[in-house]
Formats: structure tokens, sequence, C-alpha cells
């Protein structure tokens, strides 16, 4: 048998979006802006029973390479823009020099470009 560390590709986190106006406040509307963050997976229970109007939290999932957006413009269909706040409560540690989760670019093995990611992820 051999075992094999998986790379991850995408990974779920938690999103809180705050400044959300009452006419996003709907599943349709909390999923359009969570959809610029990643992908849409499913609200705490609070945000779906609404008995927490400070903040929506949303699972969604996102690129370990992508960079996470603290706002989030909305556009209203009469044109106009409003800025959600995004906060996140638990990022992954990255490295963007071997994209694998749990450890920064300072504590990462491979140094430039030069090292063979695949010995470390085995």
């Amino acid at each position: 048998m051999k075992l094999e560390k998986e790379q991850l590709s995408r990974i779920p986190i938690w999103a809180q979006f705050s400044s959300v106006t009452i006419e996003f406040w709907t599943e349709k509307g909390l999923s359009y802006i969570a959809s610029a963050v990643g992908t849409p997976l499913y609200a705490d229970s609070e945000t779906e029973k609404w008995k927490r109007l400070s903040y929506a939290r949303i699972c969604v999932e996102v690129d370990v390479g992508d960079e996470l957006l603290q706002t989030v413009d909305v556009a209203y269909a009469n044109g106009a823009i409003a800025t959600v706040k995004v906060r996140y409560p638990w990022k992954p540690s990255s490295c963007s020099k071997c994209w694998v989760l749990g450890h920064s670019d300072a504590q990462c093995k491979v140094k430039g470009d030069s090292g063979d990611v695949q010995s470390l992820i085995r």
C-alpha cells in the first residue's frame, strides 16, 4: 500500500458578510453576494432564520491560492452600488510556493522554483 497526501485545491471556509441591506437578505441575494468570494455552500441556522441581522454567515468553497476579499460591491437593479464587508473568523495558512495548506511561505521547505513539490506532498 502506498499512502499519499492529497493536495487540496479548494477548501470550505466560513465568511461573515456585514452591511447587507434587507433587499439582499434572501437566499438568492446572499448567494449572489457570497459567490463573489467563492462557491456558496450553505448558511448557518442564525442566518437562515433571520435571528442575527448584524451579519450573514455563509460557508463558501474557495481556491487555496486565491486572495480572500475584504469587501464586495453589490449592484442594485437601478444601478446603485453598495459595499458589503467580508470577515473570515478563520483562514487556513497556505503557502504560495507549493500551494499546500498548513504552513506559510516562511515555513515552506520549497526554496524558490527549484524545489521538488511532489516530494513534499508524498
